[in-house]
């Protein structure tokens, strides 16, 4: 496995190889021998971090991290190294080169840093960023420059960033890919990004309507960045663009041409452009005219809701070959539930039959296996994938994954650990395994965090020491809310203990506050170190005994009743003179479950401790006690900290609080399910006639013994669900059993219902729904009425556009259109099936070419089906050849 490098099943490396071992150091050693495992640089010469989520599979899998093994992080010597502020936002994840921790910001400046003590070596800005008051998009405001993880090749030293740039607020607004020396922070070569898509010249880039999320790829001396939109603002499209340093060429493809060409954005949201090897590219893409049925290898112009594999030619030129779009496509794009919301990942591990899969999911929370050499298109009868999990919560970022094994077969799959670790929209972090059931890959969720993360919570990340379990240990940054406070950096174990096969509720083994987290942080890691970038400040955490106070590590305060306290003390005793300026208290949970009590002093002489009063002098062996308290509000799991500010270079020195909260019985989260539908265009409303909106809801048994399903009542009316248990169901402690509830209102006006869950122990889990219907509206409009071309002269070609617009509130799937005779034609043809969403248009190019004189008339029909019918319409065209 190749540090920084591809980390592909398409060639696997087996545990206890020798022979692999050697041909891996070897091929390591020969640039040109390497590039036949990595499609990106050669294997750095050091442990460095050089693109997101450590590899081109995105797996976040480090497994050259020995000294970030849970026994480290429980030494009580794991703690914050430095907090470096810098200017702006950091969304990109830092990189790793050397010895120095590449960090970029929102308001375009890229900062080298000291990779242990945070020192700045060096800082450049790369021009004033996009103003978001420009185009009314607050998302991520005030300023837009570096969003896009950069990307770092070891070959040359050079660090390379996408950033956003304008002039004047929003006016002159550009993309540029600049090329940093990582050393010396000289910017070493600036390219423009810009041009007309090779796959159809009519589709211009515009700087102003784009936005550079996911990360950057590196492969074969290409630079590969994705585009999507700022809020979902009209007019933009889906790109991918290539581009070459050494030559400066810039190519250009777009995931919505022909009769499209509007949005179908690359968000990935904490992801990047994936590629499992040479010449191969794959990217998810959100809403937009999503393609209609048809095998995966014929991908159509219309690539919305897709997962697309993107073959590169030797002038960087791209050509979709294969793609995967799910069966309720026109739905997810109806509904603003993106597809392409999370990113893709090619998994290390696979079986027999499918050696190579992929992970995706969106905001639906379905978890799709696919085969990333076949990937199946798009089918009514069935999904194509190899397989599904879920739905859990909505997916905005991006799994990660571990494996001990690099083919999983039905007869071991139970002595692999093969994870894949997910976390979705305020949910739990989940532990999915792979096991073979038959010959189909599946994942099962079979543990889950003890609490739940808030909306904007980063995609996990994992380390470990090679492929040993043991030293696995799995990293997200939480927050509290998508404003980003209260944000922590959690690690978990990465394998769940043994015995464990379904339900098990597991804790942190370590954590720590970080301030106001950015939306979907990705951390990296690298050499027994950790590094988060936040809303103004970039944090280094990695052992060490140089710190001015030492503490015991985590303090858990175990289990509490809702309610009750739990009580601990924390000590911390001087390893050098210092003075302790303040003990500050914090968590990501609002009210805070965790309290401070007056702290005392106890002399390295000993005697009774004694309150004292801040700031305080202490010399070496001199203690300080605190006593906390833990009072839980609701059921879960609680991470904070305790922090002692010292006047010293090391700053503040935090102990991690973690505590658990029980209710005997079960409860539902969230307990109220509230239903709207918006789509492309007008905000959440109400849902109309006959159309499904989906929501997923926990039921949790958060107490200390395990409960049986006594009794349950489902929903009633236009709500249904399904994943209900049945009496005598048993829910493990900690455990939960995830809920599906569906909307489908059969007149307007609101509604409500409710879900009961009672348990052995008498408790009840309720969860209350509501929604409003509308009228189902079908209204599909077309511009202009009459087509007229005038004049032409005979053998000379004229092209006219006529806009099909669905202006109703359905979905609708076009059925047929006219195939026009000479000398009438349409450029591109509407495939039939082809799903037009509520606010989306297609562009149909109509040509006239007249062979002689005289006046010549037609018509164009098209028929389109929704749920309330089929429906046509029909446009005259007049031309006369003179």
């Amino acid at each position: 496995m190749l540090k920084g490098g591809y980390l592909s099943a398409r060639t696997p490396f087996r545990r206890g190889t020798a022979l692999g071992l050697v041909l891996l150091f070897l091929l390591a050693a020969l640039p040109a021998a390497g590039a036949l495992l990595a499609a990106g640089p050669a294997t750095p010469a050091r442990a460095d971090e050089v693109t997101i989520s450590q590899n081109g599979l995105r797996t976040g899998w480090d497994p050259a991290e020995p000294g970030l093994s849970p026994a480290v992080l429980r030494s009580g010597t794991f703690r914050r190294l430095f907090s470096t502020r810098v200017s702006g936002q950091v969304y990109a994840q830092p990189l790793v080169a050397g010895g120095i921790v590449v960090a970029a910001t929102e308001n375009d400046w890229v900062y080298g840093i000291d990779a242990l003590t945070g020192r700045v070596h060096w800082h450049v800005r790369l021009g004033r960023p996009f103003d978001t008051s420009a185009d009314g998009c607050t998302d991520l405001a005030p300023h837009v420059g570096v969003t896009g993880t950069p990307v770092y090749d070891p070959a040359n030293g050079t660090v390379y960033a996408v950033a956003e740039t304008a002039r004047s607020g929003g006016a002159n607004a550009a993309f540029h890919l600049f090329g940093i020396n990582a050393v010396t922070g000289h910017v070493t070569s600036v390219i423009l990004i810009h041009g007309r898509a090779s796959n159809d010249h009519r589709v211009r880039f515009s700087a102003f309507d784009q936005f550079q999320r996911p990360g950057l790829l590196l492969m074969n001396g290409w630079i590969y960045a994705a585009f999507g939109s700022h809020c979902d603002q009209s007019p933009y499209d889906g790109y991918v663009a290539s581009i070459n340093p050494t030559t400066r060429r810039v190519a250009l493809w777009s995931d919505e041409t022909g009769l499209t060409d509007q949005m179908a954005g690359i968000w990935q949201g904490g992801g990047g452009v994936m590629s499992d090897g040479p010449g191969r590219i794959f990217v998810a893409t959100g809403n937009g005219v999503s393609p209609g049925p048809g095998p995966g290898d014929a991908p159509p112009g219309q690539l919305a809701e897709s997962v697309i594999r993107l073959a590169v030619a030797g002038n960087g030129t791209l050509t979709a070959q294969d793609f995967f779009s799910p069966q309720d496509a026109p739905h997810l794009d109806a509904g603003d539930i993106d597809f392409g919301s999370g990113g893709p990942v090619g998994l290390p591990f696979g079986s027999r039959r499918y050696p190579d899969l992929l992970v995706q999911s969106g905001k639906d929370g379905q978890i799709f296996l696919l085969n990333r050499n076949h990937l199946g298109g798009r089918h009514l009868s069935s999904n194509a994938a190899v397989s599904l999990a879920g739905p859990y919560g909505a997916q905005y970022g991006h799994p990660a994954a571990f494996g001990d094994t690099a083919t999983v077969t039905a007869g071991n799959s139970r002595r692999a650990h093969d994870y894949v670790y997910y976390l979705g929209r305020t949910d739990n972090l989940r532990w999915l395994k792979l096991a073979v059931h038959g010959h189909r890959p599946v994942l099962t969720d079979v543990a889950n965090s003890a609490f739940r993360f808030g909306y904007s919570s980063g995609s996990p990340v994992v380390s470990s020491n090679g492929t040993n379990p043991a030293s696995a240990v799995v990293w997200v940054v939480g927050v509290d809310g998508k404003t980003g406070a209260g944000g922590t950096l959690d690690a978990f174990p990465g394998v769940p203990p043994a015995g464990c096969h379904s339900q098990c509720s597991l804790h942190t083994i370590w954590s720590a506050a970080i301030g106001r987290a950015t939306k979907f942080t990705v951390p990296a890691t690298d050499n027994g170190r950790v590094y988060v970038g936040t809303r103004g400040r970039v944090f280094g955490f990695g052992s060490t005994r140089a710190a001015p106070l030492a503490t015991s590590g985590q303090v858990s305060f175990g289990q509490a009743t809702v309610g009750a306290a739990a009580r601990r003390t924390v000590t911390a005793t001087a390893l050098a003179r210092v003075t302790v300026t303040g003990v500050t208290v914090s968590s990501a949970t609002t009210p805070d479950p965790f309290s401070a009590g007056p702290v005392t002093k106890t002399t390295a002489r000993g005697g009774h401790p004694t309150v004292v009063r801040l700031p305080v002098v202490l010399s070496r062996g001199d203690r300080l006690q605190v006593p906390m308290r833990f009072t839980p509000r609701s059921p879960g799991g609680v991470t904070g900290s305790l922090s002692f500010a010292t006047r010293s270079r090391f700053g503040p020195v935090a102990v991690p609080l973690v505590g658990n909260g029980i209710r005997a019985g079960l409860y539902a989260s969230p307990a109220a399910l509230v239903f709207t539908f918006s789509t492309s265009g007008e905000p959440s409303g109400a849902v109309p006639i006959g159309t499904p909106a989906v929501q997923t809801t926990d039921l949790t048994n958060s107490g200390s013994t395990t409960q049986t399903v006594t009794s349950v009542t489902g929903p009633s009316g236009p709500f249904t669900a399904s994943g209900l248990p049945t009496p005598g169901t048993r829910i493990q402690p900690g455990g939960s059993i995830v809920v599906e509830v569906t909307f489908a209102p059969g007149q307007p006006g609101p509604a409500s219902s409710s879900i009961t869950v009672a348990g052995s122990s008498g408790t009840i889990a309720a969860v209350t729904m509501s929604g409003s219907g509308r009228a189902a509206q079908s209204a599909m409009t077309v511009s202009p009425r009459r087509l007229r071309f005038g004049r032409v002269a005979p053998g000379k070609r004229a092209v006219a556009t006529l806009t099909l617009f669905n202006a109703g509130n359905l979905p609708a799937t076009i059925e047929q259109s006219t195939r026009l005779a000479a000398p009438y034609g349409t450029i591109y043809g509407i495939p039939a099936g082809l799903p037009l969403s509520p606010g989306y248009r297609l562009n149909i190019l109509v040509s006239f070419v007249p062979r002689h004189r005289g006046a010549f008339a037609a018509s164009y029909r098209i028929v389109w089906a929704d749920r309330l019918g089929t429906h046509s319409l029909a446009v005259p065209l007049t031309g006369t050849g003179t």
